[in-house]
């Protein structure tokens, strides 16, 4: 993994004091994915923030029913919102004026960010909210690049069984296990839905992104200019 610089990985060391018993390694990649969209975090509190999909206590993203009750039903560490807790508390540290908003269908209200609780399986939902609002947006295992190795099975859970049938659930699982994941993307039958609804979302944060914001999706990175998401370097928020 990039290294931290000094700012970010003071924002874990407070996390961690914070949030007793969250993974270093999770609150450390968090705090990577803010560096990538901007590396000074005195820069980074006076941006204004989105983040889709962004987990929640209450959140419906866990694995199965089984992990469900091994965990006594307590969240899993990767279904909270750690980008918008660590973004809210950089704006703390810093005195920071920016908005962190986070949307999800858990709900958020106890949560220190403006948490927004809407159903995203329609990505029509994002149309309430003003063009231009942010200057950075994220999107993590909400939606995932079709390119990437990890492809279909990056999608959050909840979203994938609402947008496919059981029969394309289980073949998309038959062609990940015959010819891994990649494959499995661009072949599924329910590849369409799936790039078509990202797609959509790809669209939405078009439209809320500033010009000169960036967009941090699964290992990729985007800047908004006139001619719309231009790609940077792919790697730049990846281990």
């Amino acid at each position: 993994m990039a290294p931290l610089n000094a700012g970010y990985q003071q924002l874990v060391d407070e996390a961690l004091a914070r949030y007793p018993g969250a993974p270093r390694m999770t609150l450390e990649v968090t705090a990577l994915r803010l560096q990538t969209a901007c590396n000074d975090i005195q820069a980074l509190v006076r941006q204004n923030i989105l983040d889709i999909g962004c987990g929640s206590p209450k959140s419906l993203d866990h694995p199965s029913l089984i992990q469900r009750i091994a965990t006594r039903f307590r969240p899993i560490h990767h279904c909270l919102p750690w980008y918008c807790r660590l973004a809210a508390l950089a704006k703390d540290l810093h005195d920071g004026d920016g908005e962190i908003t986070g949307i999800d269908l858990g709900d958020n209200k106890d949560e220190p960010f403006n948490g927004i609780k809407r159903d995203l399986t329609d990505p029509h939902t994002l149309g309430s909210i003003s063009d231009e609002s942010f200057d950075v947006v994220n999107n993590n295992l909400f939606t995932f690049p079709e390119q990437s190795q990890i492809g279909i099975l990056g999608f959050s859970p909840a979203l994938r069984r609402h947008l496919l049938s059981r029969r394309e659930t289980l073949l998309d699982r038959l062609q990940f296990v015959l010819h891994g994941s990649s494959h499995a993307m661009r072949n599924s039958e329910g590849h369409d839905t799936l790039r078509q609804f990202s797609q959509q979302i790809h669209a939405q944060v078009t439209r809320l992104l500033r010009t000169g914001g960036t967009y941090t999706f699964g290992p990729l990175v985007y800047r908004k200019s006139n001619a719309g998401l231009i790609p940077e370097n792919a790697e730049s928020t990846s281990a």
